[in-house]
């Protein structure tokens, strides 16, 4: 069967569903609808379209704190990766209002702060990510190449 008509039949199962909607079936829907909007947002692709997919999932209603602090530090890591950094930033920063123990907003904002020269703030936020995920190795690195640029070579080393 072709692709138009297998589109043509979804298309069909989901207007009659929306038709003949329950509460019940709503919530699942719903439910569907965001563990979609999870799985892309948190996916593989170009910066640019994760950052996109992130901000349609924050869109739909229904998440916790916990999970719109962990949507948004993947849309912030995907907008600084696509090399728009202070808005990155905002993202981070707001995902760790929501969540202040957000393993992705803390590795990523540690990162740019050790590469724009806030050494003592990068340091911070990457031992607080290790904390939380022990050994991350790009947390590793980074904190290590921070001990360098401080001076503290023997502390690098023993990072490693």
């Amino acid at each position: 069967m072709g692709a138009a008509r297998w589109i043509g039949r979804l298309l069909a199962v989901v207007f009659l569903t929306l038709a003949t909607t329950t509460p019940a079936r709503t919530q699942a829907i719903d439910d569907v609808l965001r563990a979609l909007a999870w799985e892309a947002c948190l996916g593989p692709g170009p910066a640019a379209s994760r950052a996109g997919l992130c901000a349609a999932a924050i869109a739909l209603e229904g998440w916790s704190p916990a999970e719109t602090g962990t949507l948004l530090a993947y849309q912030g890591a995907a907008v600084v990766e696509g090399g728009a950094v202070l808005p990155g930033l905002t993202l981070i920063n707001e995902a760790l209002s929501l969540s202040p123990d957000e393993p992705t907003a803390l590795l990523v904002r540690g990162i740019v702060r050790v590469e724009r020269g806030d050494i003592d703030g990068g340091v911070r936020d990457l031992t607080a990510m290790l904390r939380l995920v022990p050994g991350h190795p790009e947390a590793v690195n980074t904190r290590a190449v921070a001990h360098v640029r401080m001076g503290l070579l023997p502390l690098a080393i023993a990072e490693l």
